[in-house]
Protein backbone atom coordinates (compact mmCIF):
# COMPACT_ATOMS: atom_id res chain seq x y z
CA UNK A 1 0.00 0.00 0.00
CA UNK A 2 2.89 2.41 0.51
CA UNK A 3 2.30 3.13 -3.66
CA UNK A 4 -0.34 5.26 -2.70
CA UNK A 5 0.76 7.68 -0.40
CA UNK A 6 2.83 8.57 -3.73
CA UNK A 7 -0.73 9.21 -5.37
CA UNK A 8 -1.50 11.41 -2.63
CA UNK A 9 -3.46 9.41 0.42
CA UNK A 10 -2.58 9.47 3.54
CA UNK A 11 -2.47 5.86 5.21
CA UNK A 12 -4.44 5.17 8.22
CA UNK A 13 -3.02 1.70 9.60
CA UNK A 14 -6.59 -0.47 11.54
CA UNK A 15 -7.28 -3.96 11.29
CA UNK A 16 -10.76 -4.72 10.92
CA UNK A 17 -11.04 -7.20 13.24
CA UNK A 18 -10.21 -5.71 16.31
CA UNK A 19 -12.70 -2.63 17.58
CA UNK A 20 -10.07 -0.80 18.78
CA UNK A 21 -7.99 -0.03 15.88
CA UNK A 22 -11.21 1.22 14.24
CA UNK A 23 -11.68 3.47 16.66
CA UNK A 24 -8.28 4.90 16.92
CA UNK A 25 -8.28 5.30 12.93
CA UNK A 26 -11.62 7.07 13.00
CA UNK A 27 -10.66 9.35 15.89
CA UNK A 28 -6.94 10.23 14.04
CA UNK A 29 -8.70 11.08 11.04
CA UNK A 30 -11.57 13.87 12.00
CA UNK A 31 -8.70 14.51 14.63
CA UNK A 32 -6.84 15.64 11.72
CA UNK A 33 -9.76 17.10 9.04
CA UNK A 34 -12.61 17.68 11.13
CA UNK A 35 -14.55 15.10 9.06
CA UNK A 36 -14.42 11.68 7.75
CA UNK A 37 -17.69 11.81 5.16
CA UNK A 38 -15.98 12.96 2.03
CA UNK A 39 -16.03 15.87 0.07
CA UNK A 40 -18.82 17.57 -1.12
CA UNK A 41 -19.85 20.97 -3.36
CA UNK A 42 -23.02 22.17 -2.94
CA UNK A 43 -23.18 25.98 -5.06
CA UNK A 44 -23.76 26.61 -8.91
CA UNK A 45 -20.96 26.03 -10.76
CA UNK A 46 -20.66 29.88 -11.55
CA UNK A 47 -19.87 29.76 -7.88
CA UNK A 48 -17.65 27.14 -7.52
CA UNK A 49 -13.88 27.95 -7.85
CA UNK A 50 -11.66 25.60 -9.75
CA UNK A 51 -9.73 24.49 -6.43
CA UNK A 52 -12.79 23.09 -4.62
CA UNK A 53 -13.85 21.04 -7.86
CA UNK A 54 -10.36 19.49 -8.31
CA UNK A 55 -10.09 18.75 -4.13
CA UNK A 56 -13.32 17.35 -4.71
CA UNK A 57 -12.15 15.39 -7.60
CA UNK A 58 -8.85 13.98 -5.69
CA UNK A 59 -11.41 12.87 -2.72
CA UNK A 60 -14.43 11.07 -4.63
CA UNK A 61 -12.16 10.31 -8.00
CA UNK A 62 -8.78 10.19 -7.86
CA UNK A 63 -9.02 8.56 -4.36
CA UNK A 64 -11.14 5.91 -5.47
CA UNK A 65 -9.13 5.30 -8.68
CA UNK A 66 -5.47 5.11 -6.36
CA UNK A 67 -6.82 2.33 -3.52
CA UNK A 68 -8.51 0.50 -6.44
CA UNK A 69 -4.96 0.41 -8.60
CA UNK A 70 -3.63 -1.26 -5.43
CA UNK A 71 -5.59 -3.75 -4.54
CA UNK A 72 -6.45 -4.86 -8.06
CA UNK A 73 -3.60 -6.61 -8.95
CA UNK A 74 -3.54 -8.65 -5.62
CA UNK A 75 -7.01 -9.86 -6.74
CA UNK A 76 -6.38 -10.29 -10.37
CA UNK A 77 -3.70 -12.83 -9.13
CA UNK A 78 -6.09 -14.60 -6.60
CA UNK A 79 -8.37 -14.39 -8.89
CA UNK A 80 -11.10 -13.53 -6.50
CA UNK A 81 -12.65 -10.05 -5.15
CA UNK A 82 -15.09 -7.79 -4.22
CA UNK A 83 -14.60 -3.92 -4.66
CA UNK A 84 -17.53 -1.42 -4.12
CA UNK A 85 -17.04 2.00 -5.60
CA UNK A 86 -19.28 4.53 -3.35
CA UNK A 87 -20.93 7.15 -5.64
CA UNK A 88 -24.14 8.47 -5.22
CA UNK A 89 -27.98 8.66 -6.52
CA UNK A 90 -27.01 11.42 -7.96
CA UNK A 91 -24.61 9.80 -10.56
CA UNK A 92 -27.27 9.03 -12.31
CA UNK A 93 -29.16 12.13 -12.52
CA UNK A 94 -27.67 15.61 -11.95
CA UNK A 95 -28.79 18.07 -9.16
CA UNK A 96 -29.29 21.87 -9.95
CA UNK A 97 -26.43 23.93 -7.10
CA UNK A 98 -24.64 20.32 -7.15
CA UNK A 99 -23.35 20.01 -10.91
CA UNK A 100 -19.67 19.33 -9.81
CA UNK A 101 -21.02 17.08 -7.40
CA UNK A 102 -23.20 15.17 -10.25
CA UNK A 103 -20.73 15.08 -12.58
CA UNK A 104 -17.70 13.30 -10.15
CA UNK A 105 -20.29 10.52 -9.10
CA UNK A 106 -21.64 10.45 -13.00
CA UNK A 107 -17.71 9.41 -13.45
CA UNK A 108 -17.24 7.31 -10.28
CA UNK A 109 -20.68 5.42 -12.29
CA UNK A 110 -19.21 4.83 -15.66
CA UNK A 111 -15.60 4.04 -14.00
CA UNK A 112 -17.29 1.40 -11.90
CA UNK A 113 -19.13 -0.33 -15.01
CA UNK A 114 -16.12 -0.19 -17.30
CA UNK A 115 -14.05 -1.25 -14.64
CA UNK A 116 -16.57 -4.35 -13.74
CA UNK A 117 -16.52 -5.68 -17.47
CA UNK A 118 -12.26 -5.77 -17.32
CA UNK A 119 -11.98 -7.59 -14.11
CA UNK A 120 -14.81 -9.90 -14.46
CA UNK A 121 -12.64 -12.73 -16.45
CA UNK A 122 -10.26 -12.86 -13.17
CA UNK A 123 -13.46 -13.40 -10.64
CA UNK A 124 -13.34 -10.09 -9.02
CA UNK A 125 -16.83 -8.52 -8.44
CA UNK A 126 -17.15 -4.91 -8.71
CA UNK A 127 -20.07 -2.66 -7.63
CA UNK A 128 -21.59 0.77 -7.83
CA UNK A 129 -22.82 1.76 -4.57
CA UNK A 130 -25.59 4.33 -4.95
CA UNK A 131 -26.79 5.76 -1.50
CA UNK A 132 -29.89 7.78 -1.18
CA UNK A 133 -30.13 11.08 1.75
CA UNK A 134 -28.13 9.26 4.40
CA UNK A 135 -27.85 11.06 7.96
CA UNK A 136 -24.30 13.01 7.85
CA UNK A 137 -23.27 15.87 8.11
CA UNK A 138 -21.63 15.98 4.89
CA UNK A 139 -24.25 19.30 4.00
CA UNK A 140 -23.95 20.89 6.55
CA UNK A 141 -23.10 24.95 6.38
CA UNK A 142 -24.43 24.97 2.87
CA UNK A 143 -25.50 28.25 1.45
CA UNK A 144 -24.85 30.51 -1.72
CA UNK A 145 -21.55 32.69 -1.41
CA UNK A 146 -22.32 36.25 -0.75
CA UNK A 147 -22.17 38.47 -3.96
CA UNK A 148 -24.12 35.33 -6.19
CA UNK A 149 -26.21 36.21 -8.64
CA UNK A 150 -28.41 33.91 -7.56
CA UNK A 151 -29.50 35.65 -4.84
CA UNK A 152 -31.57 36.54 -7.29
CA UNK A 153 -34.12 33.28 -6.62
CA UNK A 154 -35.24 33.56 -3.19
CA UNK A 155 -36.43 29.81 -3.51
CA UNK A 156 -33.58 28.36 -4.68
CA UNK A 157 -31.61 30.00 -1.69
CA UNK A 158 -33.50 28.88 0.80
CA UNK A 159 -33.64 25.16 0.09
CA UNK A 160 -29.64 25.42 -0.35
CA UNK A 161 -29.66 26.12 3.40
CA UNK A 162 -32.48 23.58 4.27
CA UNK A 163 -32.39 20.61 2.26
CA UNK A 164 -29.81 18.06 0.76
CA UNK A 165 -32.44 16.01 -1.77
CA UNK A 166 -35.81 17.43 -3.22
CA UNK A 167 -38.21 18.68 -0.29
CA UNK A 168 -36.70 16.16 2.48
CA UNK A 169 -35.17 16.59 5.86
CA UNK A 170 -32.33 15.83 8.03
CA UNK A 171 -34.79 13.84 10.02
CA UNK A 172 -36.28 12.08 7.13
CA UNK A 173 -32.36 10.37 5.80
CA UNK A 174 -31.81 6.72 6.67
CA UNK A 175 -29.31 6.42 9.78
CA UNK A 176 -25.70 5.64 8.31
CA UNK A 177 -25.57 2.96 10.68
CA UNK A 178 -29.00 1.38 9.22
CA UNK A 179 -27.26 1.77 5.59
CA UNK A 180 -23.80 0.12 6.57
CA UNK A 181 -25.50 -2.77 7.97
CA UNK A 182 -27.42 -3.36 5.27
CA UNK A 183 -24.39 -2.79 3.06
CA UNK A 184 -22.66 -5.13 4.53
CA UNK A 185 -24.87 -7.96 4.49
CA UNK A 186 -25.40 -7.48 0.23
CA UNK A 187 -21.50 -7.33 0.19
CA UNK A 188 -21.49 -10.84 2.26
CA UNK A 189 -23.48 -12.30 -0.34
CA UNK A 190 -21.66 -14.94 -2.94
CA UNK A 191 -22.32 -12.10 -5.65
CA UNK A 192 -22.93 -8.51 -4.96
CA UNK A 193 -25.16 -6.49 -7.07
CA UNK A 194 -23.85 -4.23 -9.97
CA UNK A 195 -25.63 -1.35 -8.29
CA UNK A 196 -26.35 -1.35 -4.51
CA UNK A 197 -29.44 1.53 -4.21
CA UNK A 198 -30.05 1.93 -0.29
CA UNK A 199 -31.44 4.66 2.35
CA UNK A 200 -34.00 7.75 2.19
CA UNK A 201 -35.14 8.00 -1.90
CA UNK A 202 -32.43 6.33 -3.35
CA UNK A 203 -34.99 4.83 -5.88
CA UNK A 204 -36.02 8.09 -7.17
CA UNK A 205 -32.28 9.26 -9.28
CA UNK A 206 -32.22 5.73 -11.25
CA UNK A 207 -35.93 6.21 -11.82
CA UNK A 208 -35.48 9.84 -13.05
CA UNK A 209 -33.06 8.64 -15.41
CA UNK A 210 -34.61 5.56 -16.99
CA UNK A 211 -38.30 7.00 -17.31
CA UNK A 212 -38.09 11.19 -17.28
CA UNK A 213 -37.43 12.89 -20.76
CA UNK A 214 -34.89 15.60 -19.54
CA UNK A 215 -37.10 18.37 -20.89
CA UNK A 216 -39.58 17.55 -18.09
CA UNK A 217 -36.42 17.04 -15.37
CA UNK A 218 -34.95 20.64 -16.56
CA UNK A 219 -38.69 22.39 -16.23
CA UNK A 220 -39.12 20.60 -12.91
CA UNK A 221 -36.46 22.41 -11.44
CA UNK A 222 -36.81 25.54 -12.96
CA UNK A 223 -40.32 25.98 -11.93
CA UNK A 224 -39.39 24.81 -7.94
CA UNK A 225 -36.30 26.88 -8.44
CA UNK A 226 -37.80 29.98 -9.95
CA UNK A 227 -35.08 29.75 -12.31
CA UNK A 228 -37.12 29.36 -15.43
CA UNK A 229 -35.41 30.35 -19.17
CA UNK A 230 -34.77 33.22 -20.14
CA UNK A 231 -36.25 35.11 -16.66
CA UNK A 232 -33.36 37.57 -15.96
CA UNK A 233 -32.26 37.97 -19.78
CA UNK A 234 -33.06 41.96 -20.22
CA UNK A 235 -32.34 42.58 -16.34
CA UNK A 236 -29.54 44.92 -15.38
CA UNK A 237 -26.89 43.17 -13.62
CA UNK A 238 -24.66 44.56 -11.24
CA UNK A 239 -21.26 43.29 -9.85
CA UNK A 240 -22.13 45.33 -6.75
CA UNK A 241 -25.89 44.20 -6.06
CA UNK A 242 -25.57 40.73 -6.92
CA UNK A 243 -26.70 39.33 -3.34
CA UNK A 244 -25.77 40.15 0.37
Amino acid sequence: MEGLAAKGCRLVQLDVTKPETIKAAVDKIVGENGRIDGVAVRKPALDTPLEEVRAMYDVNYFGVVAVNDEVMPHMVEQRSGKILNLGSGLGYTGLPTMSHYSAVKHAVRSYTDMLRIELAPFGVQVCFVAPGYIRTHIGDGYELPKGSIYHAFPRLANELSKTVFIGTTFEAATPADVFASRLAKAVLAPRIPRHYRDGHLAIVPWLASMFVPLWIYEWGFALRYGITPNSMVGRPFSKDNKGK
